[in-house]
């Protein structure tokens, strides 16, 4: 086949010699190929992946599974009056946990037998309490802004919608 001459999709061309050096070049890698991620670290595991009815794409008329559709990390976290959570880390230095509170919920931080806590909005909105005796200041978070909750105040998490948020302490 000459260098001008269109090549039919079928055809694959075999690799030339490079003029420089003589040796055959590498073929192009195919643009059909999937994409290969890099190699998963040693003793990494994944979650399997989660299953799917095979007959819900086929059936038009079938109504979605909202339960199993809405969060498919619910079973993960706790239930709790205000929503729920999930401890994601623990060592004999702290506690960490992921709170889900629903939307007009007031949640009392407590800080009994802890110490040295720290709470992150991540998502939503909510409005964090503060009562210094007589007084109270309502300061409204933002996510990645972290809070230090002192032991000799009061806090209530007033949430303005769904929230979700970041915990972690030190146990006493």
């Amino acid at each position: 086949m000459a260098m001008n001459e269109p090549r039919s999709s079928g055809e694959v061309e075999a690799p030339q010699p490079s003029p420089s050096t003589g040796e055959a070049a590498s073929p192009a890698p195919d643009a059909a190929a999937p994409a290969q991620g890099p190699a998963p670290a040693a003793g990494a595991t994944s979650a399997p992946p989660r299953q799917r009815d095979a007959d819900a794409d086929s059936d038009a008329d079938a109504e979605p599974d909202t339960d199993a559709e809405a969060d498919e990390y619910a079973d993960l976290f706790a239930a709790r009056s205000f929503g729920g959570e999930f401890i994601w880390a623990e060592a004999p230095g702290y506690v960490a946990k992921i709170l889900r509170v629903k939307a007009d919920q007031n949640v009392i931080v407590s800080t009994q037998g802890r110490r040295d806590m720290v709470v992150m909005l991540t998502g939503g909105r909510a409005v964090l309490e503060i009562k210094r005796g007589a007084e109270t200041e309502h300061v409204e978070l933002a996510p990645a802004e972290p809070h230090a909750i002192r032991s000799e105040q009061a806090y209530r998490l007033l949430a303005l919608s769904e929230t979700e948020l970041f915990t972690i302490y030190t146990p006493l």
